[in-house]
């Protein structure tokens, strides 16, 4: 399901059969189809990796602690417009948990998964 939020550009998706609710946690899996403006930000931030200039769109499962109002990147796939892997990550990309922004992607992430 798409969320409406244009950060840098693009679009971003959620998939609900993903969703997964513990006892305070929710998980989800993301997809950010990014904008040439969100690529170039891209590029610009990770400018070793190989392949990234043809990057299309990104994967992520986040882990959203819901009381606390924060969440984390678990994992973290990078993709090119042929659909091949440019890079990715493994369990707990981000160790830190990040508060959760007002109006941000994930405000409304966390208000469309908590419905």
């Amino acid at each position: 399901m798409e969320i409406s939020y244009h950060w840098g550009g693009g679009h971003f998706f959620y998939d609900t059969q993903s969703v997964s609710h513990g006892q305070d946690t929710t998980t989800v899996l993301g997809k950010h189809i990014a904008s040439d403006k969100a690529k170039a930000k891209w590029i610009k931030k990770f400018p070793k990796i190989n392949g990234i200039e043809n990057m299309s769109h990104t994967v992520c499962r986040f882990k959203i602690y819901c009381s606390k109002n924060v969440y984390r990147i678990l994992a973290l796939a990078m993709y090119s417009s042929e659909g091949e892997v440019i890079c990715s990550t493994g369990v707990g990309v981000a160790r830190q948990y990040r508060n959760i922004v007002p109006d941000s992607i994930f405000a409304l992430l966390v208000r469309a998964i908590l419905k």
